[in-house]
């Protein structure tokens, strides 16, 4: 995946790591229940990816959990329903949890980066680079991974 830090100017000038990403209503990756939205790599977010509940169901995706809590950003606890989605990696359907949030804003948490490389060109126009990071990670954490997110592994 790819994507290009952009600037916000409203209401502060802000710079915003943002990529495109095709979402997946089911494994089969049917083009017709999909969406492509601009998402924001979010690292204080810990979930896979947070967008909205109208974008969610437009594609039929899978409610998998009701009222999950969680905490905001701004320390607010709330309730949301999770949804099982779909994204391409590698080549291969790839699940992802959903989380319908209220607002507009499409983040990609840290669950969705856990075992890949994330680089980061951080100024106007600078790349955004994500792939996997299987082969470069020490044996351990590879170790770890295969037992405790046995759908990461290789």
């Amino acid at each position: 995946m790819k994507g290009k830090v952009k600037v916000k100017l409203e209401p502060n000038v802000m710079l915003e790591p943002k990529l495109e990403v095709q979402i997946f209503g089911s494994k089969d990756c049917d083009e017709n229940n999909s969406i492509t939205l601009d998402a924001l790599v979010d690292t204080g977010f810990s979930g896979g990816i947070s967008t909205s509940e109208e974008s969610i169901r437009s594609i039929g995706a899978e409610l998998v959990r009701q009222q999950e809590p969680v905490q905001l950003a701004d320390d607010r606890d709330s309730l949301v329903d999770v949804y099982r989605g779909f994204v391409i990696w590698n080549g291969e359907p790839h699940p992802v949890d959903l989380y319908a949030m209220g607002g507009e804003e499409t983040n990609i948490g840290t669950s969705f980066l856990l075992g890949k490389e994330v680089r980061m060109s951080f100024w106007p126009g600078g790349d955004i680079v994500i792939e996997d990071g299987w082969d470069s990670m020490p044996d351990h954490i590879r170790e770890w991974l295969r037992e405790s997110y046995p759908h990461l592994a290789h």
